[in-house]
Protein backbone atom coordinates (compact mmCIF):
# COMPACT_ATOMS: atom_id res chain seq x y z
CA UNK A 1 0.00 0.00 0.00
CA UNK A 2 1.20 2.99 -1.01
CA UNK A 3 1.04 5.95 1.43
CA UNK A 4 0.50 9.67 0.04
CA UNK A 5 2.66 12.33 0.05
CA UNK A 6 1.07 14.71 2.34
CA UNK A 7 0.72 11.63 5.21
CA UNK A 8 4.28 10.84 4.56
CA UNK A 9 5.28 14.39 5.42
CA UNK A 10 2.79 14.33 8.19
CA UNK A 11 3.95 11.38 9.95
CA UNK A 12 7.48 11.96 9.64
CA UNK A 13 6.63 15.42 11.51
CA UNK A 14 4.65 13.47 14.22
CA UNK A 15 7.22 11.21 15.14
CA UNK A 16 10.26 13.98 14.80
CA UNK A 17 8.51 15.97 17.06
CA UNK A 18 6.78 13.51 19.51
CA UNK A 19 10.23 12.17 19.87
CA UNK A 20 11.85 15.48 20.68
CA UNK A 21 9.80 16.32 22.87
CA UNK A 22 9.66 13.69 24.92
CA UNK A 23 13.20 12.21 24.42
CA UNK A 24 14.96 13.41 27.36
CA UNK A 25 12.27 12.33 29.63
CA UNK A 26 11.73 9.05 28.26
CA UNK A 27 15.60 8.73 28.03
CA UNK A 28 15.59 9.24 32.01
CA UNK A 29 12.20 7.29 32.67
CA UNK A 30 14.04 4.28 30.87
CA UNK A 31 17.44 4.15 32.29
CA UNK A 32 15.80 4.73 35.78
CA UNK A 33 13.21 2.07 34.74
CA UNK A 34 15.93 -0.51 33.87
CA UNK A 35 17.54 0.15 37.31
CA UNK A 36 14.41 -0.20 38.82
CA UNK A 37 13.89 -3.40 38.04
CA UNK A 38 15.93 -4.77 40.46
CA UNK A 39 14.96 -2.29 43.32
CA UNK A 40 14.89 -5.11 45.62
CA UNK A 41 18.86 -5.84 45.27
CA UNK A 42 19.90 -2.28 44.90
CA UNK A 43 18.54 -1.37 48.58
CA UNK A 44 19.78 -4.60 49.88
CA UNK A 45 23.08 -3.52 48.31
CA UNK A 46 22.79 0.34 50.33
CA UNK A 47 21.62 -1.60 53.58
CA UNK A 48 23.85 -4.57 53.51
CA UNK A 49 20.65 -6.60 54.37
CA UNK A 50 19.43 -9.89 52.65
CA UNK A 51 17.56 -9.85 49.92
CA UNK A 52 14.53 -11.38 51.45
CA UNK A 53 13.87 -13.40 54.85
CA UNK A 54 13.47 -16.07 56.17
CA UNK A 55 10.70 -17.21 58.59
CA UNK A 56 13.62 -17.60 61.33
CA UNK A 57 14.13 -13.96 60.74
CA UNK A 58 10.93 -12.14 61.11
CA UNK A 59 10.91 -9.79 63.98
CA UNK A 60 8.03 -9.78 66.51
CA UNK A 61 5.84 -6.34 65.23
CA UNK A 62 4.37 -6.15 68.87
CA UNK A 63 6.27 -3.57 70.52
CA UNK A 64 6.76 -1.01 67.07
CA UNK A 65 2.69 -1.09 67.08
CA UNK A 66 2.77 -0.86 71.00
CA UNK A 67 5.21 2.03 70.65
CA UNK A 68 3.19 4.09 67.69
CA UNK A 69 -0.02 3.33 69.04
CA UNK A 70 1.05 4.80 72.71
CA UNK A 71 2.58 7.93 71.13
CA UNK A 72 -0.03 8.25 68.31
CA UNK A 73 -3.16 6.89 68.88
CA UNK A 74 -4.63 7.88 66.25
CA UNK A 75 -2.75 5.52 63.74
CA UNK A 76 -5.36 2.82 65.52
CA UNK A 77 -7.02 3.90 62.56
CA UNK A 78 -4.32 2.39 60.35
CA UNK A 79 -1.04 1.53 60.95
CA UNK A 80 1.24 0.15 58.31
CA UNK A 81 3.78 -2.63 59.16
CA UNK A 82 7.00 -2.73 56.37
CA UNK A 83 8.59 -6.02 56.91
CA UNK A 84 12.56 -5.68 56.50
CA UNK A 85 13.27 -7.48 52.77
CA UNK A 86 16.01 -5.86 50.44
CA UNK A 87 13.69 -2.40 50.48
CA UNK A 88 14.10 -2.28 54.28
CA UNK A 89 16.73 -3.24 56.71
CA UNK A 90 14.69 -3.30 59.59
CA UNK A 91 10.44 -2.81 60.43
CA UNK A 92 9.36 0.50 59.64
CA UNK A 93 5.88 2.29 60.24
CA UNK A 94 3.87 4.00 58.40
CA UNK A 95 0.94 5.81 59.11
CA UNK A 96 -0.68 9.24 58.17
CA UNK A 97 -1.23 11.92 60.64
CA UNK A 98 -3.38 15.52 59.92
CA UNK A 99 -2.74 14.21 56.10
CA UNK A 100 1.37 13.77 56.13
CA UNK A 101 3.05 9.76 55.82
CA UNK A 102 4.67 9.85 59.31
CA UNK A 103 7.67 6.88 59.55
CA UNK A 104 8.87 5.47 62.88
CA UNK A 105 11.10 2.65 63.88
CA UNK A 106 12.54 1.52 66.83
CA UNK A 107 16.20 2.07 68.24
CA UNK A 108 19.08 0.05 69.76
CA UNK A 109 17.58 0.50 73.55
CA UNK A 110 13.54 -0.63 72.16
CA UNK A 111 12.75 3.44 72.12
CA UNK A 112 10.72 4.87 69.07
CA UNK A 113 12.85 7.31 66.58
CA UNK A 114 10.44 8.96 63.97
CA UNK A 115 12.36 9.51 60.74
CA UNK A 116 11.91 10.60 56.89
CA UNK A 117 14.57 9.30 55.53
CA UNK A 118 13.05 8.56 52.23
CA UNK A 119 15.13 11.13 49.98
CA UNK A 120 18.07 9.11 51.14
CA UNK A 121 16.57 5.55 49.70
CA UNK A 122 18.53 4.59 47.07
CA UNK A 123 15.97 3.05 45.42
CA UNK A 124 12.86 4.97 46.28
CA UNK A 125 14.72 7.65 44.82
CA UNK A 126 15.35 6.02 41.73
CA UNK A 127 11.41 4.78 40.90
CA UNK A 128 10.64 8.44 41.70
CA UNK A 129 12.75 9.33 38.88
CA UNK A 130 11.50 6.73 36.98
CA UNK A 131 7.81 7.58 37.66
CA UNK A 132 7.89 11.15 37.80
CA UNK A 133 11.46 12.83 36.44
CA UNK A 134 11.54 13.61 40.23
CA UNK A 135 8.98 16.34 40.14
CA UNK A 136 6.90 16.14 43.02
CA UNK A 137 3.67 14.59 43.36
CA UNK A 138 0.84 14.11 40.64
CA UNK A 139 2.27 16.53 38.65
CA UNK A 140 4.97 14.62 38.14
CA UNK A 141 3.21 11.54 37.50
CA UNK A 142 0.97 13.90 35.01
CA UNK A 143 4.09 15.05 33.02
CA UNK A 144 5.08 11.19 32.64
CA UNK A 145 1.51 10.30 31.75
CA UNK A 146 1.49 12.64 28.95
CA UNK A 147 5.41 11.52 27.89
CA UNK A 148 4.09 8.51 28.07
CA UNK A 149 0.90 9.55 25.23
CA UNK A 150 3.69 11.24 23.00
CA UNK A 151 5.83 8.02 23.48
CA UNK A 152 2.89 6.36 22.37
CA UNK A 153 2.04 8.46 19.30
CA UNK A 154 5.41 8.35 18.50
CA UNK A 155 5.63 4.54 18.18
CA UNK A 156 2.88 4.54 15.71
CA UNK A 157 3.64 7.17 13.38
CA UNK A 158 7.56 5.66 13.05
CA UNK A 159 6.03 1.81 12.44
CA UNK A 160 3.16 3.28 10.05
CA UNK A 161 6.03 5.53 8.59
CA UNK A 162 9.13 3.53 8.08
CA UNK A 163 7.95 -0.14 8.88
CA UNK A 164 7.97 -1.11 4.88
CA UNK A 165 11.46 0.26 4.34
CA UNK A 166 12.62 -1.37 8.15
CA UNK A 167 11.27 -4.88 7.43
CA UNK A 168 13.75 -5.02 4.31
CA UNK A 169 17.00 -4.39 6.79
CA UNK A 170 15.66 -5.79 9.86
CA UNK A 171 18.81 -7.79 10.50
CA UNK A 172 21.36 -5.61 8.70
CA UNK A 173 24.06 -3.85 10.65
CA UNK A 174 25.95 -1.92 7.95
CA UNK A 175 29.58 -1.65 9.66
CA UNK A 176 31.96 0.73 7.77
CA UNK A 177 32.99 3.89 7.36
CA UNK A 178 28.89 5.69 6.87
CA UNK A 179 28.56 5.35 10.89
CA UNK A 180 25.40 7.86 10.28
CA UNK A 181 23.99 4.60 8.91
CA UNK A 182 25.36 1.99 11.20
CA UNK A 183 23.15 4.25 14.35
CA UNK A 184 20.16 4.17 12.66
CA UNK A 185 20.33 0.83 11.32
CA UNK A 186 20.55 -0.29 15.26
CA UNK A 187 17.86 2.64 15.99
CA UNK A 188 15.81 0.73 13.95
CA UNK A 189 16.65 -2.63 14.64
CA UNK A 190 15.96 -1.99 18.13
CA UNK A 191 12.94 -0.09 17.93
CA UNK A 192 11.05 -2.97 15.99
CA UNK A 193 12.18 -6.37 17.39
CA UNK A 194 11.30 -4.45 20.62
CA UNK A 195 8.00 -2.86 19.69
CA UNK A 196 5.46 -5.50 21.43
CA UNK A 197 7.37 -3.97 24.81
CA UNK A 198 7.27 -0.31 24.03
CA UNK A 199 3.89 -0.60 23.14
CA UNK A 200 3.57 -2.57 26.78
CA UNK A 201 5.40 0.23 28.63
CA UNK A 202 3.54 3.10 26.97
CA UNK A 203 0.07 1.27 27.66
CA UNK A 204 1.35 0.36 31.14
CA UNK A 205 3.07 3.77 31.75
CA UNK A 206 0.52 6.15 30.64
CA UNK A 207 -2.44 4.00 32.88
CA UNK A 208 -0.44 3.88 35.78
CA UNK A 209 0.59 7.75 35.55
CA UNK A 210 -2.70 9.34 34.90
CA UNK A 211 -5.32 7.18 36.85
CA UNK A 212 -5.66 9.92 39.49
CA UNK A 213 -7.77 11.71 36.83
CA UNK A 214 -9.06 9.00 34.97
CA UNK A 215 -10.28 7.59 38.56
CA UNK A 216 -11.82 10.66 39.50
CA UNK A 217 -13.56 11.07 35.72
CA UNK A 218 -15.04 8.02 36.41
CA UNK A 219 -16.38 8.73 39.76
CA UNK A 220 -18.32 11.48 38.19
CA UNK A 221 -19.59 9.83 34.83
CA UNK A 222 -20.31 6.41 35.93
CA UNK A 223 -20.08 5.64 39.87
CA UNK A 224 -22.33 9.32 40.52
CA UNK A 225 -19.82 10.21 43.14
CA UNK A 226 -19.82 6.77 44.73
CA UNK A 227 -16.46 6.08 43.70
CA UNK A 228 -14.39 6.78 47.06
CA UNK A 229 -16.65 4.41 48.66
CA UNK A 230 -16.37 1.77 45.84
CA UNK A 231 -12.28 2.08 46.29
CA UNK A 232 -12.39 2.17 50.47
CA UNK A 233 -14.72 -1.14 49.92
CA UNK A 234 -11.54 -2.74 48.10
CA UNK A 235 -8.65 -1.02 50.31
CA UNK A 236 -10.13 -2.59 53.10
CA UNK A 237 -11.58 -5.92 52.15
CA UNK A 238 -13.03 -7.16 55.28
CA UNK A 239 -14.19 -3.65 56.28
CA UNK A 240 -13.61 -1.89 59.69
CA UNK A 241 -13.31 -2.88 62.61
CA UNK A 242 -15.60 -1.65 65.42
CA UNK A 243 -13.52 -1.27 68.80
CA UNK A 244 -14.81 -3.48 71.67
CA UNK A 245 -12.88 -1.17 74.28
CA UNK A 246 -11.47 -4.68 75.61
CA UNK A 247 -7.55 -5.22 74.90
CA UNK A 248 -6.05 -8.17 74.05
CA UNK A 249 -2.73 -9.88 73.01
CA UNK A 250 -2.39 -9.67 69.13
CA UNK A 251 -0.29 -12.66 67.45
CA UNK A 252 3.00 -12.81 66.21
CA UNK A 253 4.15 -12.15 63.06
CA UNK A 254 5.22 -15.10 62.68
CA UNK A 255 1.97 -16.92 63.38
CA UNK A 256 -0.36 -14.61 61.24
CA UNK A 257 2.06 -15.43 58.36
CA UNK A 258 2.00 -18.68 59.26
CA UNK A 259 -2.02 -18.50 59.01
CA UNK A 260 -1.98 -16.83 55.77
CA UNK A 261 0.44 -19.48 54.17
CA UNK A 262 -2.40 -22.49 54.76
CA UNK A 263 -4.67 -20.30 52.43
CA UNK A 264 -1.80 -19.29 49.58
CA UNK A 265 1.06 -21.62 49.77
CA UNK A 266 4.16 -19.94 48.98
CA UNK A 267 3.22 -16.50 50.55
CA UNK A 268 5.47 -14.15 50.52
CA UNK A 269 4.85 -10.99 53.26
CA UNK A 270 5.35 -7.56 52.52
CA UNK A 271 3.39 -5.32 54.37
CA UNK A 272 1.22 -5.87 57.64
CA UNK A 273 -1.63 -3.19 58.25
CA UNK A 274 -3.12 -3.29 61.56
CA UNK A 275 -6.62 -1.89 62.05
CA UNK A 276 -7.83 -1.20 66.07
CA UNK A 277 -4.34 -3.27 66.89
CA UNK A 278 -4.61 -4.02 70.91
CA UNK A 279 -8.21 -4.80 70.55
CA UNK A 280 -10.00 -7.66 70.22
CA UNK A 281 -11.78 -6.94 67.71
CA UNK A 282 -8.66 -5.43 65.49
CA UNK A 283 -8.08 -6.91 62.01
CA UNK A 284 -4.88 -7.39 60.45
CA UNK A 285 -4.22 -7.17 56.33
CA UNK A 286 -1.12 -9.38 55.30
CA UNK A 287 0.13 -7.60 52.19
CA UNK A 288 2.52 -9.77 49.70
CA UNK A 289 2.79 -11.91 46.89
CA UNK A 290 1.59 -14.94 45.65
CA UNK A 291 4.26 -17.04 43.63
CA UNK A 292 3.98 -18.02 40.19
CA UNK A 293 0.98 -15.85 39.27
CA UNK A 294 1.50 -12.62 36.75
CA UNK A 295 -0.80 -10.36 39.00
CA UNK A 296 1.09 -11.87 41.95
CA UNK A 297 -0.16 -9.64 44.58
CA UNK A 298 -2.37 -11.09 47.44
CA UNK A 299 -3.66 -10.53 50.76
CA UNK A 300 -5.17 -12.31 53.65
CA UNK A 301 -7.23 -10.24 56.04
CA UNK A 302 -8.04 -11.83 59.38
CA UNK A 303 -8.36 -11.61 63.47
CA UNK A 304 -5.07 -10.01 64.72
CA UNK A 305 -5.94 -11.87 67.84
CA UNK A 306 -7.25 -15.18 66.86
CA UNK A 307 -5.75 -15.73 63.13
CA UNK A 308 -9.30 -16.36 62.27
CA UNK A 309 -9.01 -15.72 58.46
CA UNK A 310 -11.60 -13.03 56.92
CA UNK A 311 -11.16 -12.56 53.65
CA UNK A 312 -8.40 -13.97 51.36
CA UNK A 313 -7.88 -12.20 47.84
CA UNK A 314 -5.50 -13.57 45.16
CA UNK A 315 -5.93 -12.70 41.32
CA UNK A 316 -8.85 -14.66 41.13
CA UNK A 317 -10.58 -13.67 44.16
CA UNK A 318 -10.34 -9.75 43.54
CA UNK A 319 -12.76 -7.59 41.47
CA UNK A 320 -11.64 -7.99 37.66
CA UNK A 321 -10.23 -3.80 37.69
CA UNK A 322 -8.00 -4.63 40.42
CA UNK A 323 -6.73 -7.60 39.25
CA UNK A 324 -6.47 -5.77 35.69
CA UNK A 325 -4.41 -3.11 37.50
CA UNK A 326 -2.04 -5.66 39.19
CA UNK A 327 -1.03 -7.70 36.01
CA UNK A 328 -0.85 -4.15 34.12
CA UNK A 329 1.72 -3.19 36.80
CA UNK A 330 3.39 -6.66 36.58
CA UNK A 331 3.66 -6.27 32.97
CA UNK A 332 5.24 -3.10 32.97
CA UNK A 333 7.64 -3.95 35.96
CA UNK A 334 8.73 -7.70 34.79
CA UNK A 335 8.79 -8.96 38.70
CA UNK A 336 6.62 -12.15 37.59
CA UNK A 337 9.09 -14.20 35.84
CA UNK A 338 11.88 -14.47 38.16
CA UNK A 339 15.68 -13.53 37.18
CA UNK A 340 15.65 -14.73 33.59
CA UNK A 341 12.41 -11.89 33.02
CA UNK A 342 14.22 -9.27 35.39
CA UNK A 343 16.98 -9.64 33.05
CA UNK A 344 15.07 -9.12 30.15
CA UNK A 345 13.55 -6.33 31.04
CA UNK A 346 16.57 -4.93 32.30
CA UNK A 347 18.03 -4.89 28.46
CA UNK A 348 15.19 -3.91 27.14
CA UNK A 349 15.25 -0.69 29.12
CA UNK A 350 18.50 0.08 28.49
CA UNK A 351 17.86 -0.75 24.51
CA UNK A 352 15.17 1.97 25.14
CA UNK A 353 17.32 4.45 26.50
CA UNK A 354 19.20 4.27 23.56
CA UNK A 355 16.64 4.62 21.44
CA UNK A 356 15.87 8.15 22.33
CA UNK A 357 19.30 8.99 22.94
CA UNK A 358 19.94 8.19 19.09
CA UNK A 359 16.58 9.28 17.84
CA UNK A 360 17.58 12.68 19.17
CA UNK A 361 21.07 12.77 17.72
CA UNK A 362 19.66 10.96 13.96
CA UNK A 363 17.25 13.67 13.65
CA UNK A 364 19.28 16.42 14.34
CA UNK A 365 22.46 15.08 12.27
CA UNK A 366 19.65 14.87 9.05
CA UNK A 367 19.27 18.75 9.79
CA UNK A 368 22.25 19.64 9.94
CA UNK A 369 22.93 17.62 6.51
CA UNK A 370 20.44 19.84 4.83
CA UNK A 371 21.53 23.14 6.28
CA UNK A 372 25.33 22.85 6.08
CA UNK A 373 28.41 23.49 8.44
CA UNK A 374 26.39 26.14 9.77
CA UNK A 375 23.39 24.68 10.61
CA UNK A 376 20.57 26.37 12.78
CA UNK A 377 21.92 27.42 16.42
CA UNK A 378 18.47 25.96 17.77
CA UNK A 379 19.95 22.56 16.73
CA UNK A 380 23.31 22.73 17.91
CA UNK A 381 21.92 23.78 21.19
CA UNK A 382 19.98 20.44 20.75
CA UNK A 383 22.78 18.07 20.19
CA UNK A 384 25.07 19.36 23.34
CA UNK A 385 21.40 19.46 25.86
CA UNK A 386 20.74 15.75 24.83
CA UNK A 387 24.64 14.53 24.97
CA UNK A 388 24.43 16.82 27.95
CA UNK A 389 21.18 15.09 29.63
CA UNK A 390 21.63 11.74 28.68
CA UNK A 391 25.07 11.32 29.55
CA UNK A 392 25.06 13.60 32.51
CA UNK A 393 22.14 11.55 33.80
CA UNK A 394 24.19 7.83 33.05
CA UNK A 395 26.97 9.82 35.14
CA UNK A 396 24.55 11.21 38.10
CA UNK A 397 23.04 7.77 38.30
CA UNK A 398 26.62 6.38 39.12
CA UNK A 399 27.01 9.00 41.60
CA UNK A 400 23.95 8.26 43.39
CA UNK A 401 25.40 4.75 43.94
CA UNK A 402 28.49 6.06 45.79
CA UNK A 403 26.24 8.62 47.97
CA UNK A 404 23.88 6.17 49.28
CA UNK A 405 26.39 4.03 51.06
CA UNK A 406 27.34 6.42 52.75
CA UNK A 407 25.49 7.89 56.38
CA UNK A 408 22.71 10.24 55.96
CA UNK A 409 24.67 13.84 56.66
CA UNK A 410 28.23 12.98 55.46
CA UNK A 411 27.74 14.99 52.58
CA UNK A 412 25.94 17.70 54.76
CA UNK A 413 22.11 17.22 54.65
CA UNK A 414 21.48 17.20 51.10
CA UNK A 415 19.13 14.33 49.47
CA UNK A 416 20.21 11.95 46.66
CA UNK A 417 17.64 13.44 44.48
CA UNK A 418 19.36 16.95 44.27
CA UNK A 419 22.44 15.34 44.18
CA UNK A 420 21.07 13.47 40.88
CA UNK A 421 20.22 17.07 39.43
CA UNK A 422 23.33 18.50 41.05
CA UNK A 423 25.24 16.46 38.56
CA UNK A 424 22.92 16.48 35.33
CA UNK A 425 23.03 20.48 35.56
CA UNK A 426 27.04 20.15 35.70
CA UNK A 427 27.24 17.80 32.82
CA UNK A 428 24.77 20.22 30.81
CA UNK A 429 26.84 22.85 31.96
CA UNK A 430 29.73 21.27 30.43
CA UNK A 431 28.33 20.26 27.71
CA UNK A 432 27.07 23.66 26.72
CA UNK A 433 30.47 24.93 26.25
CA UNK A 434 32.00 21.90 24.23
CA UNK A 435 31.14 20.40 20.31
CA UNK A 436 28.94 17.67 21.01
CA UNK A 437 31.58 15.02 20.25
CA UNK A 438 34.06 16.41 22.77
CA UNK A 439 31.43 16.99 25.28
CA UNK A 440 30.54 13.14 24.78
CA UNK A 441 33.84 11.57 25.34
CA UNK A 442 34.19 14.05 28.68
CA UNK A 443 31.07 12.90 29.84
CA UNK A 444 31.42 8.56 29.01
CA UNK A 445 34.86 9.20 30.85
CA UNK A 446 33.26 10.34 34.07
CA UNK A 447 30.44 7.85 34.00
CA UNK A 448 33.08 5.16 33.00
CA UNK A 449 34.93 6.46 36.63
CA UNK A 450 31.44 6.98 38.79
CA UNK A 451 30.03 3.37 37.62
CA UNK A 452 34.26 2.42 38.81
CA UNK A 453 33.52 3.72 42.10
CA UNK A 454 30.68 1.71 43.10
CA UNK A 455 32.16 -1.14 44.21
CA UNK A 456 34.62 1.19 45.75
CA UNK A 457 32.34 3.12 47.87
CA UNK A 458 31.12 -0.12 49.01
CA UNK A 459 34.86 -1.41 50.05
CA UNK A 460 35.02 2.21 51.75
CA UNK A 461 31.82 1.42 54.01
CA UNK A 462 31.74 -1.99 54.91
CA UNK A 463 35.43 -3.09 54.88
CA UNK A 464 35.18 -5.30 52.32
CA UNK A 465 33.97 -5.75 48.91
CA UNK A 466 30.68 -7.67 48.28
CA UNK A 467 30.78 -8.26 44.42
CA UNK A 468 27.17 -8.42 44.06
CA UNK A 469 25.12 -7.95 41.17
CA UNK A 470 25.12 -4.50 42.21
CA UNK A 471 28.66 -4.03 41.48
CA UNK A 472 29.31 -6.59 38.74
CA UNK A 473 27.46 -4.71 36.82
CA UNK A 474 28.54 -1.27 37.63
CA UNK A 475 32.11 -2.83 36.73
CA UNK A 476 30.52 -3.96 33.41
CA UNK A 477 28.72 -0.37 33.10
CA UNK A 478 31.97 1.60 33.49
CA UNK A 479 33.93 -1.33 31.18
CA UNK A 480 31.13 0.07 28.42
CA UNK A 481 31.03 3.35 28.92
CA UNK A 482 35.00 3.77 28.35
CA UNK A 483 34.26 1.53 24.93
CA UNK A 484 31.81 4.03 24.06
CA UNK A 485 34.17 7.02 24.76
CA UNK A 486 36.52 5.20 22.87
CA UNK A 487 34.25 5.31 20.41
CA UNK A 488 33.30 8.48 20.28
CA UNK A 489 36.68 10.04 20.00
CA UNK A 490 37.47 8.19 17.11
CA UNK A 491 33.95 9.16 15.29
CA UNK A 492 35.13 13.23 15.97
CA UNK A 493 38.45 12.05 13.55
CA UNK A 494 35.59 10.91 10.31
CA UNK A 495 33.22 13.59 10.40
CA UNK A 496 33.42 16.92 8.79
CA UNK A 497 31.90 20.48 9.94
CA UNK A 498 28.12 19.43 9.05
CA UNK A 499 27.88 16.77 11.29
CA UNK A 500 26.46 16.80 15.41
CA UNK A 501 29.63 14.87 15.67
CA UNK A 502 32.11 17.43 14.03
CA UNK A 503 35.01 18.13 16.58
CA UNK A 504 36.04 21.28 15.38
CA UNK A 505 32.32 22.49 14.99
CA UNK A 506 33.61 25.85 15.92
CA UNK A 507 36.00 26.37 13.27
CA UNK A 508 34.18 25.11 10.47
CA UNK A 509 31.34 27.88 11.86
CA UNK A 510 34.34 30.12 11.04
CA UNK A 511 35.41 29.22 7.85
CA UNK A 512 31.69 28.92 6.46
CA UNK A 513 31.52 32.45 7.52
Amino acid sequence: MKIQANTVRLFKTVHGWTGLVSGLLLFLAFYAGALTIFREDIAAWQNGAPHQIGEALLPDVRPLVERVIDRHPEARQGLMINLPDGHESGLEAVWRQAGEVRRARLSADGGLVETDDQAGRLSVVIDELHRTAGIPGLPGELVMGTVALLYGLALVSGIILYLPAIWRNLFALRLGKNLKLMWRDAHNGIGVLSLPFHVLFALTGAVMCIHDPLLAGMNALIYGDQGKSLLMSVASPAGRPVPSGETAQMLSAGEMVAAARERIPGFQPQHLIFMSPGDRNGIVTLMGDQPGVLAHSARVAMSSVTGEVLVVETSGDRPSGMTALSGLAALHFGDYGGAPVAWVYFALGMAGAFLFYSGNLLWLESRRKRQGATGAWQHRALARLTVGFCLGSCAAFSLLFIVARFPAGSFGDVGLLPVFWTGVALAIGWSAFRPPVKGARDLLIVAAAASAGIPLAYWLTEGHLAWSGVDLTAVAAALFFLALARLTAHRSKKTLGASVWDAGEVEALVKAR
